[in-house]
């Protein structure tokens, strides 16, 4: 999978998310959407540091 995809992909539905928690109108409604964001943000890191991981190790190559 091409990494600018992924990004893309998830950058694209976090602002969909965060878009959404701001129209929420009830404190329900704002917990799913900061659920989702976490959920996201989490995902953003573990590609994060798998891309780091990468970078190392084609360093000591």
């Amino acid at each position: 999978m091409d990494p600018d995809y992924f990004m893309e992909g998830i950058l694209r539905e976090l602002q969909v998310a965060l878009e959404g928690m701001e129209n929420a109108d009830s404190v329900q409604e704002k917990k799913e959407y900061s659920q989702i964001i976490r959920n996201l943000s989490q995902s953003m890191g573990i590609f994060f540091e798998m891309a780091s991981d990468f970078v190392d190790f084609e360093e000591e190559i």
